[in-house]
């Protein structure tokens, strides 16, 4: 799962000023146009900062995401803690 807050270089409580001010900084840093040496790197990156921004702005959009990355964290914990007692089982 995409975290839009990294790709943005944002926290998870930044303002809707942060977020568009963070957009166009890195929309025109990744501008395929303006990079034309690697095009699928900076296209890929353009893209993901204008899905980021289009998610991050939407109040509705953004609970959503919210809710589906907490859980998404919430997961990768409960694997960390089950390996971590593997190992404890193993040693």
């Amino acid at each position: 799962m995409k975290n839009y807050y990294d790709i943005l270089g944002l926290d998870t409580n930044a303002d809707l000023t942060e977020i568009k001010s963070a957009y166009r900084k890195l929309s025109k840093k990744f501008h395929p146009d303006l990079n034309p040496n690697d095009d699928k790197f900076f296209a890929n990156m353009f893209r993901d900062i204008n899905e980021a921004a289009e998610v991050l702005c939407n109040a509705e959009s953004r609970e959503s995401y919210d809710k589906l990355l907490q859980l998404h964290q919430n997961k990768f914990e409960e694997v960390d803690i089950a390996l971590e007692e593997l190992e404890n089982q193993i040693k």
